[in-house]
């Protein structure tokens, strides 16, 4: 489509002209030639106007555009891109992990016991006859595997020799569970935990004659028991010279008791006396001796 332009006018041109002739007219046309002057002047401004184009070719000016900033924030759009997160040099302290078996919480139904303020002998049967074979500290929360009749101990394994058991007496201690799933069970026999016999080392005789000697024997048990033991006599060789019966020692209470035999005689020599338990449990204790002629 043809564009229409604005044809142009020399304006310089024609109020130069107007100015020289303005003398030879001033007279006749006095009021009308300053109006003219003045329409000239204002005509030639309005041509010489710089216009608004249309055209979108403009080379753009030089002059800076003052930006307004907006009061609209700009929309941040996230990347797809992932971020790569580089490994640290430093290494993550591993927290151990505890391998050891889980305590029940004593809110379950799991029977469990527990001291309640200071800590609790653990007897090796349900009585204050028997002896502490260890304890429960205060705070330790174990579970109970048996009781009594009247439910005034309760077993439990020992904290000291696990996969054995020893006992906890009910008044010092709080419980947690149900009860009723306690079992009971047997009151364990006292057993002999040591046997001694002493008897002087050397014995200034005369070979062939009787030299007397005697036996101290101690045997020790750890609760209410009655002990079966026996002497035995041995020569250097090991070869049994002698040996005597049983004979019996009541025990009412976890405790040691001391028998001295009666003079022993033998010729020159050196032997072995031992004294066995045979029930309830064998235990043996041993001394030696010999019979010199000075």
């Amino acid at each position: 489509m043809r564009t229409l332009s604005t044809p142009s006018l020399n304006c310089s041109k024609l109020q130069r002209t107007f100015r020289k002739g303005f003398p030879m007219y001033a007279r006749r046309f006095r009021i009308w030639l300053p109006i003219l002057g003045a329409l000239l002047t204002l005509t030639c401004q309005t041509i010489n106007a710089p216009t608004k184009s249309n055209n979108p070719n403009l080379v753009p000016s030089d002059t800076p555009t003052l930006l307004i900033p907006s009061d609209t924030p700009t929309l941040l759009v996230p990347s797809d891109t992932p971020t790569l997160l580089v490994p640290s040099d430093t290494p993550t302290p591993l927290i151990p992990t505890d391998t050891s078996t889980t305590t029940p919480s004593p809110t379950s139904a799991t029977p469990m016991v527990t001291p309640k303020t200071d800590p609790a002998n653990c007897r090796f049967g349900p009585g204050t006859t028997f002896s502490s074979v260890g304890g429960l500290a205060t705070g330790s929360i174990v579970p109970i595997h048996g009781t009594i009749a009247d439910q005034s101990w309760w077993q439990i394994e020992s904290p000291q020799d696990p996969g054995t058991f020893c006992w906890v007496s009910a008044p010092v201690t709080n419980t947690f569970g149900d009860l009723s799933l306690v079992p009971f069970v047997s009151i364990p026999t006292g057993l002999v935990t040591t046997v001694v016999v002493t008897t002087p080392a050397v014995v200034h005789g005369v070979c062939g004659g009787p030299n007397p000697t005697n036996f101290n024997v101690i045997i020790t048990t750890n609760g209410p028991v009655t002990v079966l033991w026996h002497f035995e006599i041995h020569d250097d060789n090991g070869t049994l010279l002698n040996s005597t019966t049983d004979q019996s020692m009541v025990f009412a209470a976890a405790d040691s008791q001391t028998y001295v035999s009666d003079a022993y005689k033998r010729d020159c020599g050196s032997y072995v006396v031992k004294v066995v338990t045979t029930s309830p449990n064998s235990i043996t204790g041993q001394a030696s001796w010999t019979v010199l002629q000075p």
